[in-house]
């Protein structure tokens, strides 16, 4: 039943099809209501509790059945077909670029099919991203919860809101990447209208589409689940429908208006709830729209309206998150008292010392404090913008490049005067292709040729182009500025060096040679964004494999088999006990292995978490005596030691030592 959703998108695309016969902008507007039904059913189910497989069962069927009773009724089907035997744009396109299209077809089945036979072992998923969905549909809400790790409570949802939609439809983990499958092919349209929109022709416009199907660093995080091809969909989506403001000579508000409006404002406040890094660059977007507005003399009516729409969009989306934040503040702290129970929870915690301090400060909201820290010190915001995106053009085929640029780090860094501060500046070429990290250096050298071929006059872009492309390059070089939170996460940028790739098809299209040669150009960057793709796919491929391989837990542990044998005896031991209530102590490294693990699994929720470092130990449920209590950590724990959880002794009934130090352990409780 997962497919549910998966039908009810096609069934609205089809339907706005049939009313505006945009193909491209059909794509668009049923993936921002996706999300929207999405979000709708996991918070208005969240509020009564109901976050469960009926509910969805029950919103998604409905769904699907109000659409096709819609599309039989208009008798839109025969519509359609009467479209297509007198529409000749359509067929003209597949004819001009039959190939084109059939090697991207072929190129994004493979992505496609990779992606959800790809399992999941990505270290995010395992200990946050994933576990965080468990709990919700464990407690039926997505209210804050006790933890001892901050990620599930801390980040960003929207993108766990629509994975969630898999599990609740009895999806498994290997079929999370859907999501990012529909975000990598959504994304391509985009590109494709954009650069439509800008005016480069058809032929250059899948040029732009292919450089970014190509990326190394978007095929692996297709490949991951992680949440930044996803937010970068919606920043695509901003622009896309920007555009149409921007171009228009003046403004009304009508249906059309009025949807326009929603779209856009539904773009940045979906951008914003998946990872609020996309808005930087939506900022910039938004100042030349205003502007052109400005110039173009918009009555003051009109654009009040097209204000109080956005807005009206903006705060109900926002509210629940508010609303949710608010509750958690009146929830009176509890007052920490050493007792003999917490000193030993706290001495025979789950992280090393190194690793605590690393948590916490990603707990204390680091990442706000520094985008605010760039804000006020230029110098650190220019060393910042250096570094990552001389990072991002590394490469780990041609180390002669990442030492010239790490010369020209050094100095920048000297000219600055800058000795403290950001960490230090890592070239991308420690381990092996296949981090979610990977570099991009052919947009970045594209970038660098575009605005060379500007400058000097070998192409010669229109004025709307050139503005595009300025903003554009601003957008990336203000992102890559304030992410002082991040000393080597160049995925975030995925969404702004999106935005570039049709950039790169309007300046090759207007260099100043013969169109044979502009074609062999545009093949020549096909060509070399290929040796990066081909390497990823390569050190992909041996994963998708190795997952097959071995027992249930394999699929989880292909990055740490070290920690195989002791997840496998350790969930043996609690399987085999039956054990049906579970406690977490301290920080479990796999927390989604235990939830997909434990048999006949019917509670388990994080224990003692410690109100010093974790507030939200505050929700923790003082009646709750687990069955059994399973910890990971650095230090021995003896059989014969205790402890205590909610008033009820535990001792150590399980322990095991791997070969990484850490400590593996299953507490029952006494007498048992």
């Amino acid at each position: 039943m997962f497919v549910l959703p998966i039908v009810a998108y096609l069934l609205f695309l089809f339907v706005y099809f049939n009313k505006k016969k945009n193909i491209v902008e059909s794509v668009v507007v049923s993936w921002l209501f996706l999300t929207l039904y999405t979000w709708l059913f996991v918070e208005v189910s969240g509020v009564f509790g109901m976050l469960n497989t009926v509910a969805a069962l029950a919103a998604w069927g409905a769904l699907c059945v109000v659409l096709a009773f819609y599309i039989g009724r208009k008798h839109l089907l025969h519509q359609t077909m009467d479209h297509f035997k007198t529409e000749q744009r359509m067929l003209a396109l597949w004819r001009e670029n039959r190939a084109n299209l059939i090697c991207m077809l072929l190129f994004c089945t493979v992505v496609c099919l990779l992606a959800v036979l790809r399992s999941q072992n990505l270290i995010d998923n395992l200990e946050h991203r994933l576990p965080k969905i468990m709990h919700w549909i464990q407690n039926g809400r997505v209210d804050y919860f006790a933890t001892t790790i901050p990620g599930e409570i801390n980040y960003t949802k929207l993108i766990e809101y629509m994975n969630a939609q898999i599990y609740l439809l009895w999806g498994t983990d290997r079929l999370v990447n859907l999501v990012q499958i529909g975000t990598y092919l959504c994304s391509a349209c985009c590109i494709y209208g954009i650069s439509r929109k800008i005016g480069v022709s058809t032929g250059f416009a899948f040029l732009a589409v292919w450089i970014y199907l190509l990326n190394p660093m978007i095929l692996i995080e297709v490949f991951t689940a992680q949440t930044d091809v996803a937010a970068g969909v919606y920043l695509l989506a901003f622009v896309y429908f920007l555009l149409d403001y921007i171009h228009a000579d003046k403004l009304k508000m009508d249906r059309d208006g009025a949807l326009s409006a929603i779209c856009l404002a539904g773009s940045v406040m979906f951008g914003y709830l998946a990872k609020p890094t996309v808005c930087f660059a939506m900022v910039i977007f938004f100042l030349w729209m205003c502007v052109v507005r400005i110039i173009k003399k918009d009555s003051f009516k009109v654009l009040l309206q097209y204000v109080l729409v956005g807005g009206i969009v903006a705060v109900i989306l926002f509210l629940p998150d508010v609303v949710r934040e608010y509750r958690y503040r009146q929830i009176p702290d509890v007052a920490y008292e050493e007792t003999p129970e917490q000193e030993t929870v706290s001495a025979d915690g789950a992280v090393s010392d190194e690793d605590t301090e690393e948590t916490l400060q990603v707990d204390a909201g680091s990442i706000s404090d520094g985008v605010l820290a760039n804000l006020r010190h230029p110098q650190e915001f220019v060393i910042v913008c250096i570094r990552n995106l001389a990072a991002n053009a590394t490469t780990r085929c041609f180390p002669k490049i990442n030492e010239w640029i790490t010369r020209f780090v050094e100095k920048c860094e000297r000219f600055l005067n800058y000795s403290s501060g950001y960490r230090y500046f890592r070239v991308m070429v420690e381990g092996g292709v296949g981090e979610t990290s990977e570099p991009s250096p052919v947009i970045m050298f594209s970038l660098l040729f575009a605005w060379i071929s500007v400058i000097v006059r070998i192409s010669r872009i229109n004025r709307e182009q050139f503005i595009y492309m300025a903003v554009a390059t601003v957008g990336l070089i203000v992102q890559a500025g304030l992410m002082s939170y991040s000393w080597y996460r160049q995925r975030y940028l995925i969404g702004v060096m999106a935005v570039l790739c049709p950039v790169f098809a309007a300046v090759l299209e207007h260099v100043i040679v013969s169109a044979k040669i502009r074609q062999n150009l545009a093949a020549a960057m096909i060509t070399v964004s290929c040796f990066g793709t081909v390497n990823a796919l390569f050190c992909e491929i041996p994963y998708v494999i190795s997952g097959f391989h071995g027992g249930e837990l394999h699929q989880y542990l292909l990055h740490d088999e070290s920690a195989e044998l002791y997840y496998r005896l350790m969930l043996d031991y609690v399987n085999e006990k039956g054990y049906e209530t579970v406690g977490l102590c301290g920080f479990v490294s796999y927390e989604q292995i235990v939830w997909r693990n434990v048999r006949d699994l019917k509670r388990m929720e994080h224990v003692n978490v410690d109100p010093r470092y974790y507030e939200c130990a505050k929700l923790e449920d003082p009646e709750y005596r687990p069955q059994c209590i399973v910890e990971e950590m650095p230090e021995v724990f003896g059989l014969a030691e205790t402890m205590y959880c909610n008033g009820q002794e535990y001792v150590c009934g399980w322990k095991a030592v791997g070969e990484n130090g850490r400590n593996y352990a299953v507490l029952i409780p006494s007498g048992q």
